[in-house]
């Protein structure tokens, strides 16, 4: 399957549904039509890389982001192109690339859209992107922590409701950190309409449910009862979640545009790498998981 022809797609609409991008995914790969697995992966490759915003609005619709050249962390000599993107968009940063002294490089990906590089100072990257009419950003994903809301700070901030009625539940088991058909106390849940509707609450020690989102639900629950999710190794700077416990969404996309790499698969956990001790200080204390052991 081609991606980059699937980004071009979306770019062109601006937004659309989400079952609007999973009739895509099926036409421009007829050999995994059925493959739900695909849809799912292209979709956290989208979102963690900055391309797409999914269920905006916790509705079922997506909308492409603005393209953006964002300076990565360590690297800050290389900046990626996040957000949509077109043939002609990508002539005119190559154009301006090699008018600018800047390296162009094209790195195809087997299962997301190929990544687009652009190498060079700070002053030629800041003018490649204008004269390509994009924004440039240096240290993206540091800029991109500033506007975090901490799971505290959500929780806080969410609003009790009752539970839906005649809707089926599920509950995340932190221990065996997987979804269970039962009543679980004290944990994230998951009501489900006939329909397909979903919502997700925090039942606390109480058995107040306390309304957010679908991951954010999951770590406000495990901040709750102090259950470790996500481990931070300061001697190979990798993160790794439960495959189960995805990051939220915002802290997963600074986690991969850290350092350009998206998560992997490994052993049920998913794996960010090349993750720089502060920012991965800032994303373990804000998902409200414990303050990692720097060296």
């Amino acid at each position: 399957m081609n991606f980059d022809v699937l980004l071009y797609w979306m770019t062109h609409l601006g937004e659309g549904s989400w079952v609007s991008f999973r009739k895509a995914v099926r036409e421009l790969a007829p050999e995994q039509a059925e493959s739900s697995d695909l849809c799912h992966n292209l979709w956290f490759h989208l979102s963690e890389l900055g391309h797409v915003d999914f269920f905006v609005d916790k509705s079922q619709r997506w909308r492409v982001r603005s393209p953006i050249l964002g300076g990565l962390v360590d690297r800050p000599e290389i900046a990626l192109l996040c957000g949509g993107r077109t043939p002609k968009l990508l002539a005119a940063i190559e154009k301006a690339s090699t008018e600018n002294h800047c390296q162009f490089l094209v790195i195809p990906s087997n299962d997301s859209p190929s990544q687009i590089q652009v190498e060079g100072s700070e002053k030629a990257l800041r003018a490649v992107a204008n004269s390509s009419g994009v924004q440039f950003v240096p240290s993206l994903a540091t800029t991109l922590v500033g506007s975090l809301l901490s799971i505290d700070r959500q929780l806080d901030k969410a609003t009790e409701e009752q539970a839906p009625h005649n809707w089926a539940v599920r509950s995340f088991d932190l221990q065996q950190q997987r979804w269970v058909d039962n009543i679980l106390p004290q944990t994230a849940r998951e009501y489900s309409s006939t329909y397909g509707q979903r919502r997700y609450f925090v039942a606390t020690s109480e058995d107040r449910l306390l309304a957010l989102s679908k991951r954010e639900s999951i770590y406000a629950a495990a901040m709750l009862r102090y259950i470790l999710l996500a481990r931070y190794n300061s001697d190979i700077h990798t993160l790794s979640v439960p495959s189960a416990a995805r990051l939220p969404e915002n802290f997963s996309r600074i986690a991969c545009l850290s350092s350009g790499k998206p998560s992997r698969y490994e052993n049920g956990n998913l794996v960010y790498e090349s993750l720089c001790p502060n920012i991965a200080a800032l994303l373990l204390v804000g998902t409200g998981q414990p303050f990692p052991s720097l060296k």
